[in-house]
């Protein structure tokens, strides 16, 4: 007599801290660009590019949503000369592959080195002069005659790393200006894209991420925004809404007129009426464990003789001074749980606690002796707790206490890697819409290699606690008031309606919504949507040598992963299809398939295509009366999809290899497809349907691997308008299944 059991509603997700076998019927041994939500399994997030507004040139897209410098003057006479931002006579960015120029639609790459004037590949097919000078900064381009108008605007894009993203609070109630950091100028969004905000120049390096804070100026209606990398040479400076001022706030007076001065912190932040500056640098000696606090008022304020005082400690009168944590160990990072100040130290939790005192403001109270943070942007705010990234574990301060929240997957924090300053480069952010948290992190499997880059997130759903992890690289996050694609028409937001393939989801694209946005190591911004079916493109093809050797800066790939390509011009053979990487040579060339290539004049772009791979617990429904188990029939509830499929496959007993359905006229494929069978015309009008699979186990366990074969990753269809639609374009969503199975004598 055979047996059905039913598995659902999903809400446990990835589960590591017990055997396969022993964690919970609907939990998960491995759950891989995909996760739970709302009692089913579903495919990744995905992204759009960053969209301001203008209708993007079409194959030119990527312009809009990457980094960008506006450079003086602009197209006069079907020609464009002019710098590169210059600094002290030299360019403010070290001229190199990779980085990029363009007018209107056309793209001009820095393809080689310049010695020192490097010839720049040009999209358009033009064999005018391009070129971009290494020494001194010049940029001369020649237009084919009448193409260009006078005055078109001229943009340079640095391919720097995203290193941080923030929001200036504006006097509007719920218009937030975000402004973005790379490694050396500070961007904000005009009507046409990304745009350098003032004229300051940064020097960190790719793990040097920006730490920011809005407070007052002058009076309490001026809004300031507080920023510092934590370099000291940088210091730390503020943004009045007109231009980047630095600050030089004097500590102490010794007895000879000589001042002591501090040179910067890891972070900054506004508490109890005071401006807090903690792990601080001070006239060039670092202060790990320091909080320094100004005067309530204007931390801007110069006295008679000119000297920025708000953190002057030897005068009495301004009430400003420093309290450490009784420990030596750094601060990690801060975050507030209603009105009390958590601080993470490296291996300890503290509160800062306001004692209402000038003469001493603050004190230390302790509330955790073993657990902190490893990691500054990791913590998440919630209303309840604070999340964080430590180093043995992701760790949740509730005010009274702190405790672990990942012991489904304890050992998934060591997976972060140390080297290239790993835990520097973790970053979390919450998802609203989705009820997700989501952290980037450089993974152990990207330690032998050269990038320093993150190469997976770590996804909570923190509803139900359900962990998850996504393939992506992303060096931070942020959010944005979207006040972008707000237009009164769909046709200026998106283009036409069929060809879209989203989903509205009002939510999402709502003015003034805080969406999440998520920049990467070539300075390329995307916004992340849970109802878009694909990732955004997020890298530039810098060069394509003979035999598909690829130059893409900083690609951070791995051999074997899948990679969709397009947009490019000269030769376009690669276009509009989706390929594997086949080696990967450095950290900025890889190699495809070889085929011969030639003509390649830039403008491509490479999206990371997303291989979903579920592996569920080891199933025997009669493992307490000591027998064995035969599963002869599988049954997947699934959403309907366009032409989605996935490779369904099983594993017997203990082992780690999977075991095919074998292909005949009653056991059917091992192929699960999630589109309506075209013999059931009654599945085309419903939402979700019942697929079976027939896999034909017998064992002391069996369990079921859902994921994409190589084959299908690269598979499509053309559908009713002429266009490619890919396997692994689809959604994925999964609510439940049923089994049918029967107990064995066990041998």
């Amino acid at each position: 007599m055979a047996d059905r059991y039913f598995i659902g509603p999903n809400d446990v997700g990835q589960q590591n801290n017990l055997k396969p076998w022993a964690i919970p019927d609907n939990a998960y041994e491995l759950l891989r660009n995909a996760y739970v939500w709302r009692g089913r399994v579903r495919k990744r997030f995905g992204a759009k590019p960053f969209s301001p507004g203008a209708k993007a040139v079409v194959g030119a897209e990527q312009l809009q949503s990457r980094l960008r410098v506006q450079l003086a003057g602009a197209v006069a006479g079907d020609a464009f000369h002019g710098f590169v931002p210059l600094l002290l006579g030299v360019p403010e960015v070290t001229p190199a592959v990779g980085q990029m120029f363009s007018i209107l639609g056309t793209m001009f790459t820095v393809n080689v080195v310049g010695a020192p004037i490097a010839n720049l590949m040009r999209s358009d097919g033009s064999i005018l002069a391009a070129t971009f000078n290494f020494v001194t900064g010049a940029v001369d381009i020649l237009l084919p005659p009448g193409t260009v108008p006078g005055g078109t605007l001229v943009y340079y894009y640095p391919s720097l790393p995203v290193m941080g993203f923030t929001e200036y609070e504006l006097h509007t109630i719920n218009d937030e200006q975000t402004i973005a950091f790379d490694t050396r100028f500070a961007y904000t969004v005009n009507f046409n894209g990304w745009n350098r905000l003032g004229f300051s120049v940064w020097s960190g390096g790719n793990a040097d991420f920006f730490w920011s804070t809005t407070w007052r100026g002058a009076t309490t209606a001026d809004n300031l925004l507080f920023t510092s990398n934590f370099v000291a040479t940088d210091g730390i400076r503020y943004w009045n809404g007109a231009a980047w001022l630095g600050t030089a706030w004097a500590y102490f007076e010794t007895a000879h007129g000589v001042f002591l001065y501090i040179d910067t912190a890891r972070i900054i932040v506004p508490f109890d009426g005071r401006l807090l500056l903690m792990n601080t640098i001070e006239d060039g000696v670092l202060y790990q464990n320091r909080c320094r606090f100004s005067w309530k008022g204007d931390p801007t304020h110069t006295n008679g003789a000119g000297i920025e005082d708000a953190f002057r400690e030897d005068d009495p009168a301004i009430g400003a001074g420093w309290e450490d944590v009784p420990v030596q160990e750094a601060i990690i990072t801060v975050q507030f749980l209603r009105n009390r100040l958590i601080v993470y130290c490296e291996r300890s939790t503290w509160e800062l606690v306001p004692t209402g005192v000038d003469i001493r403001p603050f004190v230390w109270q302790q509330l955790n002796t073993e657990l902190g943070a490893e990691s500054t942007f990791s913590q998440i705010p919630f209303d309840s707790v604070v999340l964080g990234v430590g180093n043995v574990g992701i760790h949740a301060c509730d005010g009274n206490g702190v405790k672990r929240v990942d012991q489904q997957i304890p050992d998934e924090v060591f997976e972060i890697h140390n080297i290239n300053d790993g835990p520097n480069r973790v970053c979390g952010i919450r998802d609203f819409f989705t009820e997700m948290a989501y952290w980037t992190f450089p993974s152990n499997a990207n330690k032998g290699t050269t990038s320093p880059y993150p190469d997976r997130l770590l996804v909570l759903n923190y509803i139900t606690g359900a962990w998850a992890f996504f393939d992506d690289s992303i060096t931070t996050f942020g959010y944005i008031q979207n006040n972008i694609n707000n237009s009164d028409t769909w046709e200026a937001d998106f283009g036409l309606w069929m060809d879209d393939s989203s989903t509205w989801q009002t939510a999402n694209i709502a003015a003034k919504a805080r969406n999440v946005i998520a920049g990467n190591q070539e300075g390329y911004v995307f916004l992340i949507f849970s109802t878009e079916n694909t990732n955004c493109f997020s890298l530039q093809i810098t060069n394509i040598a003979t035999n598909s050797v690829f130059t893409v800066i900083d690609h951070n790939l791995k051999q074997g992963e899948f990679i969709k390509i397009n947009d490019c011009t000269g030769f376009t053979t690669f276009n509009n299809a989706i390929h594997m990487v086949e080696s990967v040579v450095d950290s900025n060339t890889f190699t495809l398939a070889p085929i011969a290539v030639a003509g390649y004049t830039g403008g491509g772009t490479i999206t990371r295509v997303s291989k979903i791979d579920i592996l569920t617990k080891r199933f025997n429904f009669y493992g307490d009366k000591g027998m064995n188990m035969a599963l002869t029939k599988v049954d997947f509830l699934v959403d309907s999809t366009d032409n989605g499929k996935l490779t369904f496959e099983y594993r017997l007993s203990n082992t780690q290899t999977d075991n095919v359905v074998a292909p005949g006229a009653l056991l059917g494929t091992n192929v699960l497809e999630t589109s309506p069978y075209a013999l059931v015309p009654m599945e085309v009008d419903q939402e979700t349907f019942w697929h079976a699979m027939y896999p034909q186990a017998q064992g002391e366990f069996v369990q079921l691997h859902l994921t994409l074969s190589d084959l299908q990753m690269q598979q499509w269809e053309l559908d009713a308008g002429g266009k490619r639609k890919f396997v692994a374009d689809n959604d994925f969503q999964l609510s439940g299944i049923t089994v049918l199975t029967s107990p064995l004598t066990r041998f």
